[in-house]
């Protein structure tokens, strides 16, 4: 849920095509759904610019999946973090959309238009080749936030 998200249901409301009833249903399932083993926060977006992300890490396919589906739903971006390639294969799978970003270890589904953000570039710098899949996942996460990002790879002593 975000504000443009929220403007529509008040909207939709004003204008005869949500009953009162619907508006209230939609509104009461914010800003949390609860799925026993998780708590999803629907409106983190609407509090702070950012939606939730999902930590793959420790988590089954199916929880990462009703995740990942209750924020789709929602209407707002899903990334998800620490994807092994057994985890992103059952997942696209399960969630038509997901676009698996190998190289930094995510999985993302964009809804809504990116809006460039920040005040400059954002430096990735790593040291060296076993440091890759760290640093370009922090590079892929500052992109998909809207941030213009700078590689700089490899810069570790045997570079200087």
């Amino acid at each position: 849920m975000d504000r443009d998200r929220l403007n529509a249901l008040l909207d939709g409301f004003a204008r005869g095509d949500l009953e009162r009833d619907e508006l209230v249903e939609m509104l009461a399932r914010l800003p949390f759904q609860a799925l026993g083993d998780a708590r999803v926060d629907t409106h983190r977006t609407l509090r702070n610019g950012f939606p939730e992300v999902v930590l793959a890490d420790g988590k089954t396919v199916e929880q990462i999946a009703r995740i990942v589906r209750v924020l789709r739903d929602a209407g707002g971006d899903v990334l998800v973090t620490r994807v092994s390639a057994e985890q992103a294969r059952a997942l696209i799978a399960a969630v038509p959309g997901l676009e698996h970003l190998a190289a930094g270890r995510l999985l993302a589904l964009r809804q809504t238009p990116l809006v460039p953000r920040g005040r400059g570039v954002i430096a990735v710098v790593s040291a060296g080749t076993s440091d890759l899949a760290v640093a370009e996942e922090a590079a892929l996460v500052a992109e998909h936030f809207g941030n213009k990002v700078e590689r700089v790879y490899d810069a570790g002593v045997a570079g200087l």
